[in-house]
Parts: C-alpha cells; sequence; structure tokens
C-alpha cells in the first residue's frame, strides 16, 4: 500500500475562518476570490514502464479488431487472427499508487510555484484555514490540490489569479495540461461545496447534498447491509 496522502474535502473546507471578519464588515470580505484549474485526464498523463503495465493487461484482442494487422511486435508481423493483450501505459483508475503519485507530483508543482509556496496549504489533517482580507496572499490566503483539481483563495483578486496563473503554467510545462480555469468572486463552487465569501458560510451544492441524502434513503430502506457497504455509504 502507498504512504498515506492528505486531502481537504468538505470537512477542511468547513473549517475555513476569516480573521477580523466582524471588525471588517461585510465589505471587505466580499473581496473574496475563488481560482480553480483541473488537471486534464490526470492519471493517464503519468506513463509508467512495463514492468508496472503487466499487472493492468485487458482481455486478449484479435489484431484485426484493434487494426494492428500487418505491423511488427517484437520483430514478428501481426497477422489478422493473433491475439494480442493491450495494457496500460499510463496509470489506472481505482489503482492506490495511482492517486498517491498525482497528489504528490501535484502538491510538488503547487508548492514550487514561488507566488504559492510561502501560501498556507490546505488539509483536513492540518489546523483550520485562516484567510485574512488585509494581509496579502501570502500570510491571508490559501492553496490546495485534491488530485486534479487545483485552488487558490484569498481576498486580493490580482494575486489569486497571478498564483493560479503561475502554478497552470507549471503544470502544462510539465505535460500536465490544466483546463476549466475560473476565477469566481464573492462566493466560488469546488469539490462539491459552495464557498460563500459575503455570507461566510461553506455549504454542500445542491447536486451533492440530494446526492447524500439519495444515497441514505436507499441504504435506510434495505433490510440489512454488510459493513462494508455502510462504509461507503457514510464515507
Amino acid at each position: 500500500s502507498p504512504p498515506g496522502v492528505s486531502l481537504v474535502t468538505a470537512e477542511g473546507l468547513a473549517r475555513i475562518e476569516v480573521e477580523g471578519a466582524d471588525a471588517l464588515g461585510r465589505e471587505a470580505t466580499a473581496g473574496f476570490t475563488l481560482g480553480t484549474s483541473d488537471i486534464s485526464d490526470a492519471f493517464h498523463r503519468f506513463r509508467i514502464d512495463r514492468d508496472l503495465s503487466a499487472f493492468f493487461c485487458m482481455r486478449a484482442v484479435q489484431a484485426q479488431e484493434v487494426g494492428l494487422t500487418g505491423f511488427e511486435l517484437n520483430g514478428v508481423p501481426v497477422q489478422a487472427d493473433h491475439l494480442l493483450v493491450p495494457a496500460c501505459a499510463a496509470l489506472p483508475m481505482g489503482f492506490t499508487w495511482s492517486l498517491f503519485f498525482c497528489q504528490e507530483v501535484g502538491e510538488h508543482v503547487m508548492q514550487e510555484t514561488p507566488a504559492l509556496s510561502q501560501v498556507h496549504r490546505m488539509s483536513d489533517r492540518g489546523p483550520a484555514t485562516v484567510l485574512r482580507p488585509a494581509a496579502p496572499l501570502a500570510g491571508g490566503g490559501a492553496q490546495y490540490t485534491y488530485v486534479d483539481n487545483l485552488g487558490v483563495l484569498g481576498f486580493a483578486e490580482a494575486e489569486v489569479a497571478a498564483g493560479l496563473g503561475a502554478a497552470t503554467k507549471r503544470f502544462d510545462a510539465a505535460g500536465l495540461l490544466t483546463h476549466e480555469t475560473d476565477l469566481q468572486r464573492g462566493r466560488g463552487e469546488t469539490l462539491g461545496c459552495v464557498l460563500d465569501g459575503t455570507a461566510l458560510a461553506t455549504r454542500l451544492t445542491p447536486k451533492r447534498y440530494w446526492r447524500v441524502r439519495r444515497g441514505l434513503e436507499w441504504a435506510l430502506g434495505c433490510r440489512a447491509l454488510p459493513g462494508w457497504a455502510w462504509e461507503i455509504v457514510l464515507g
């Protein structure tokens, strides 16, 4: 098993504090900005070698089914009826090491971005995130990496935009192409939650709320469920 990773989820997002919010007033906190981006097809951008690939093979197919008739494989011409065994050439979904590698690389790139190197990294396991509207991003903002989801939050829109922009350039240069980059002002949506800088509140998105509610209703309607099923539902 891989070492554990430290992610931020709804739990960590719900523990965000805003220093001096009462004294500063709602006008100051209305400047809240959330910048988000996403690594496109993240796992599939990490190539793996043949030794590891051999553990992630699919069912055999005929060469003619995948258009490889006439090609050479290990110096042997491929005939139409030859059976070939496709194997993953990139980190496969569902493999616990895939998440570990993707998360570790993402955190490293964010931390190595000069504009974000001194910015607090959010995590469920760490202390509560404290945002400071009167401080620069390095002292009053935060950043996170959730596998393929990237985020920067603070009260200086220009700094948030610059920090996120510098990070996405580093990811793109490393071959981890980003997309869906967005700046959300006042309130923003990320990781299934809505962060409202004006109301100083964190809540689930309606979609996630109903998914949780319907999942619990289904589970409670069953006559019996094994322990592993409840772990999935409650997790």
